[in-house]
């Protein structure tokens, strides 16, 4: 349990699936089971993910400014690319200038678009969820 207080937020979310065990499991021993189970599991693990996270958001906090800024730069150049498909092209075709644009995106791997939506669907994830956690951080601290 010391890893759990020790990382406020797990502590939190560990408090709530408490509660949620001794709302949902009617058996009353099935209930302590489980949480006793939970209680004295290893967190170790997840202990060294979120320290490997630390120093790799310290290393790139402390580097150059294109370093501490490369998810922006990737969300403009996305954002680049979706225009230029979406608005751009369409309006060289109507001016009679065609651009095989569909060949091209045709020729993409399958697992480059897989990758690209991953990971564009993750950035949005978790950067609106580290925005909601900070803005939650303060509120409860002032």
């Amino acid at each position: 349990m010391s890893l759990l207080s020790s990382i406020p937020i797990i502590g939190k979310i560990f408090d709530k699936t408490v509660d949620i065990i001794e709302k949902v499991v009617p058996d009353k021993d099935l209930a302590t089971k489980i949480k006793g189970e939970l209680a004295s599991a290893d967190f170790s693990l997840l202990s060294k993910e979120l320290d490997a996270q630390t120093l790799t958001l310290a290393a790139e906090l402390a580097g150059t400014g294109i370093q501490r800024s490369w998810r922006p730069h990737l969300m403009y150049l996305m954002m680049f690319f979706l225009v230029w498909i979406i608005v751009i092209v369409p309006l060289f075709g109507i001016a009679g200038i065609e651009i095989p644009v569909k060949e091209s995106l045709e020729n993409v791997p399958d697992q480059m678009w897989t990758m690209l939506t991953v990971g564009l669907g993750g950035y949005t994830v978790f950067r609106s969820g580290e925005k909601m956690v900070s803005a939650w951080a303060k509120k409860s601290n002032g």
